[in-house]
């Protein structure tokens, strides 16, 4: 009623009043109409941007990928022009998109991953480090979550695992407040099975695996590439583990996927064909092993040339496979190539240098070239600092190395001393209850045996056998082999009788299992030869020395091959033959007068038969 009376009495300015209203509400909405019309829009074509810019993306990659293969097949052994492709690509993405930074991440990502592949690892680093920072992590979650992986990739292919550790926290965070498509998550578990292996959590690391193999199976169409890489990460984990036969079938799932997808001569064969033979080589089968390493090698030279760590890598192998067979030369050949390789591509204070360091210094040991054995030793631990756990690990394996070769050489005040840093270092790494740790306590009870320490190695001895025997049991054959060990601790304290029937058995298990092509028992059989050369057995003694033979073959230049020789010449001057003796002491003599002077007991022990 009052309503009414108002605009009775003021028809004109309600009249002006409405109309303005209605005029305002009607634009209103027709501006709100036009803004969701603009937004819509707007989003369709962002959203075909993305997708123009994602198949962009991808088709620079393939060509990537293509040119690669292409390399191979034409096997040019030269990435340079792929390399410099690469470096223009690079250029456009840097100059040309300044200011386009969705498209700028995206083609950063691809150049990542192509750095990768051609073992650019800290180009590849930088390159996914700038992409990630070019993200808005809320509006692209996706894209976010995918370079994220791939960063933790290259910082496992650089083994910073505290980097890539950081990083899974990150994309698990990621994983828990978005849903991602199938394909996206399998690479997420794939990545956090990597981690996990690295960790040595095997079995929680195969879990892993099979869940990014379950996803990866109901996508559509199927990432055949990552379901090779997938197979092919489960058959480290399972070589780390110790499960060969499992390893061999994941590694061959992946050729299969590989060679079926993409092509017989693709660079991501090279890894699998290392895992697939090295749990051919720890299952004693030579042959398969060489030939998956060998085609690792063709593949990995084909693609990118001698300069690229995959070749690094298959060189170690070739070279792991050669020292178990006992081909010294060549093991020693393939490690020098493996520090080549690495030394020019990552410089001489790469931290992937240790490795390789430590396992060349072992073979120049084992073949007798101690003076370069100790040459890589050093570098080893004047490349690592004391109270470093990472750096601890490379460190108690070089002192072990270190230990036999004192022992070799003659140096046992040196054995001792080494012996007890490691010693100190094992327990601290190991635990006390580990094996290595329990052989380190017997063999340093042998070298405090050596320098005169009867009682102290008698104790330590005694306490490597208890720790033995909670830890593993005193029922089985094992435990009683292990109890002849200390034959060497009874000859120094004065039982010869008690020494050689604890070597005799030691050696017949030997014989009985084929196994003295070692040059650790060049040593024990001259030893017993000795033995029963004192006790006027020649007989036991040529049997001894002919079995000794066997590791000199492998092993020529060892100073327990110049042990065995004065031994030789021992028992030819005790048969008779008094010509044959001198020759073999005197060429022994020189030898070890030259090279390992501080093996007095043979140097003494040839000139007595020279002078006889």
């Amino acid at each position: 009623y009052r309503f009414r009376k108002f605009i009775g009495r003021n028809m004109p300015a309600t009249t002006i009043a409405v109309t303005a209203m209605l005029t305002i509400l009607g634009g209103g909405s027709w501006y709100t109409w036009q803004l969701a019309e603009a937004r819509d829009l707007a989003e369709q074509r962002a959203e075909t941007s993305n997708r123009v810019l994602q198949t962009l993306s991808q088709l620079v990659a393939d060509t990537f990928s293509g040119l690669v293969v292409s390399n191979a097949e034409r096997n040019t052994g030269d990435a340079s022009y792929i390399e410099s492709v690469l470096t223009e690509t690079a250029r456009v993405v840097r100059d040309e998109l300044e200011t386009e930074p969705e498209a700028r991440a995206e083609l950063l990502r691809v150049q990542g991953n192509i750095e990768t592949v051609l073992g650019n690892v800290e180009e590849a680093g930088a390159a996914l480090e700038e992409a990630y920072s070019l993200v808005d992590r809320e509006a692209a979650p996706d894209v976010a979550m995918q370079i994220l992986l791939d960063r933790i990739e290259v910082a496992a292919r650089s083994v910073d695992m505290d980097t890539a550790r950081a990083m899974l926290d990150e994309a698990n965070a990621l994983a828990d407040t978005y849903d991602f498509a199938p394909g996206l998550l399998a690479w997420h578990h794939h990545q956090a099975g990597q981690v996990l292996q690295f960790d040595g959590n095997y079995e929680e690391s195969v879990g892993e695996f099979n869940i990014a193999i379950g996803l990866l199976e109901q996508t559509e169409p199927l990432n055949s590439r990552l379901l090779a890489e997938t197979y092919e990460e489960m058959a480290f984990t399972y070589t780390n583990w110790g499960r060969y036969d499992e390893a061999f079938a994941a590694a061959n799932q992946a050729i299969a996927i590989l060679e079926d997808t993409e092509s017989s001569v693709t660079h991501r064969l090279v890894h699998p064909l290392r895992y697939g033979g090295f749990a051919a080589l720890m299952d004693n089968d030579f042959d398969t092993a060489r030939s998956y390493y060998e085609r690792a090698e063709q593949i990995a030279v084909a693609n990118f040339g001698e300069l690229h760590p995959d070749n690094a890598g298959v060189q170690d192998s070739l070279g792991a496979l050669a020292y178990r067979q006992g081909h010294f030369a060549e093991a020693a050949a393939r490690s020098e190539e493996h520090i080549r390789i690495l030394t020019e591509l990552e410089g001489p204070d790469s931290d992937n240098l240790l490795i390789p360091y430590v396992n060349v210094s072992l073979v120049y040991a084992d073949m007798g070239r101690m003076e370069k054995a100790a040459e890589y030793s050093r570098l080893v631990l004047d490349a690592t600092d004391s109270g470093d756990p990472a750096m601890d690990r490379f460190r108690l394996v070089v002192l072990d190395n270190e230990g036999r070769r004192y022992i070799a050489i003659g140096d046992y005040d040196g054995a001792v001393k080494v012996r007890d840093e490691a010693l100190e270092l094992g327990a601290r790494l190991l635990g006390e209850d580990n094996y290595e740790y329990i052989r380190l306590l017997a063999e340093q009870a042998v070298s405090l045996a050596r320098v005169g320490r009867i009682d102290d190695a008698r104790s330590m001895f005694e306490r490597s056998q208890q720790i033995y025997g909670e830890q593993y049991g005193t029922d089985d054959d094992n435990y009683a082999s292990w109890s002849l060990r200390d034959w060497q601790i009874d000859r120094a304290d004065g039982k010869p009788e008690v020494a050689e029937r604890k070597l005799r058995q030691r050696i017949q298990e030997k014989v009985d299992a084929d196994d003295l092509d070692s040059s650790y028992w060049i040593e024990l059989l001259a030893d017993y030869a000795t033995m029963r050369l004192n006790a006027g057995d020649l007989e036991g003694a040529r049997q001894a020395l002919d079995w000794a033979a066997r590791g000199v073959v492998a092993a020529p230049e060892h100073p327990w091959v110049y042990y065995a020789q004065v031994v030789e010449a021992d028992y030819w001057n005790q048969v008779g033959e008094r010509a044959k003796a001198i020759e073999l002491a005197e060429a022994a003599l020189r030898v070890l007068e030259a090279r390992f002077p501080k093996r007095n007991e043979d140097i003494q022990r040839a000139r007595a038969i020279i002078d006889s």
